[in-house]
């Protein structure tokens, strides 16, 4: 009888192991696969050579450090005039760098754009007193005045949201539903905001990922697409 359930319990250990080998492979790949299927098919990029456009790196704009940008050039002079679009990285002005928007500037520069990606001083303990975003490092500690006129003038400087007024550009606005990094929530202020001032804009919403837009393929390809047709809107190439 010992014996028995001694060979049971081994058994339901055994198979227990054998359950979570197997769910950690599967969810293993389920994300190596992710990270390299390319759901649109290759809509959003380029095969890059001196074809379709030349990049130039590292060109100074300002006498800081980190004040440099790459210029993604459309190959070809045939064209009247050419948009520029100024890109800025990722990483809450905290981290991040221009090289890891290269796929993105040249896709850009093969629908005829002059794309920039650039980069900037960022928030540090050796820059602590970087532009109007040192004050980030601050706005963390002010949690019981959210939504109070003091708080909103503290956060002016870092808040799109504070600045829409009438004149303000029009704007095209993704969210992920589960964002941490700049809470959902605060998306609908804005969309509320860029409405009451009759702003031009379009707002698509991920239901189902965070701050990197991963998971609503079909929404972030709508996105994708609506930003070629604001660019051609509003700042079209002739």
């Amino acid at each position: 009888m010992r014996k028995e359930k001694k060979a049971k319990r081994k058994g339901k250990i055994m198979w227990g192991i054998i359950y979570i080998v197997t769910f950690i492979a599967a969810f293993g790949g389920s994300v190596a696969f992710k990270m390299k299927h390319d759901p649109f098919g290759g809509e959003f990029k380029v095969k890059w050579n001196d074809t379709v456009g030349k990049v130039y790196t590292d060109i100074a704009y300002g006498e800081g450090e980190a004040n440099k940008f790459d210029l993604y050039v459309p190959a070809g002079d045939s064209r009247n005039s050419y948009g520029l679009v100024v890109y800025l990285h990722a990483g809450g002005f905290t981290s991040g760098d221009k090289s890891g928007d290269g796929e993105m500037l040249e896709w850009l520069c093969s629908k005829g754009y002059v794309a920039a990606g650039i980069n900037y001083t960022l928030v540090s303990d050796d820059h602590p007193d970087t532009s109007v975003y040192s004050q980030s490092m601050e706005i963390r500690e002010i949690k019981s005045a959210f939504g109070t006129s003091e708080y909103d003038e503290e956060i002016k400087d870092i808040s799109a949201l504070l600045w829409v007024n009438e004149n303000s550009v029009p704007t095209l606005v993704a969210y992920g539903k589960y964002d941490k990094v700049q809470p959902y929530e605060g998306s609908l202020r804005l969309l509320k905001a860029l409405e009451d001032n009759n702003v031009p804009h379009d707002y698509y919403l991920c239901e189902h990922s965070g701050h990197g837009l991963q998971n609503d393929n079909k929404v972030y390809g709508e996105y994708m697409r609506k930003i070629l047709e604001y660019l051609d809107t509003y700042m079209p190439i002739k």
